[in-house]
């Protein structure tokens, strides 16, 4: 709020500059005057914070929605919506699927990196990582060194 004197043909006349709202303000429920409770957003409190935003709570910001906390393995900030896209998975999405996952998309499960269409040859599950020939000299190594 505002006002201003202003001389008009000699007569001082105020005028009040009020700020209208269309009685919603972002992040508060404004016929109650409170602020979001931590699992909603918004205008009017109206959305719901995603089921992956990260903490016992799925708790996010009042007004735009962004996780707390971070979000689950495997899915993408800022509102936890979003999965790793199809080659990458983990925290923050920040690992590659195997070069070796079988497929022309190399594309793995998101939350843990197991390649979706198993393994190119030669190489094993889960993360296609590893090849068969150094497991299978590890484990002669294995069981010559137990005897």
């Amino acid at each position: 709020m505002g006002a201003r004197l202003y001389n008009v043909i000699g007569i001082k006349i105020s005028i009040l500059f009020l700020f209208c709202f269309s009685g919603k303000f972002e992040g508060k429920f404004l016929s109650q005057g409170k602020e979001c409770n931590s699992s909603t957003y918004g205008e009017d409190c109206n959305k719901s914070c995603s089921d992956h935003c990260a903490g016992d709570t799925n708790s996010c910001n009042h007004v735009n929605g962004t996780c707390d906390e971070g979000c689950d393995i495997g899915y993408l900030m800022p509102l936890c919506t979003e999965k790793c896209n199809s080659s990458t998975y983990g925290e923050d999405c920040n690992k590659n699927c195997s070069d070796h996952c079988a497929g022309d998309t190399n594309s793995c499960n998101h939350v843990n990196g197991t390649c979706d269409q198993g393994c190119d040859s030669g190489y094993v599950m889960p993360l296609c990582t590893e090849s068969k020939s150094a497991r299978q000299e590890l484990l002669i190594i294995t069981v010559l060194s137990y005897h």
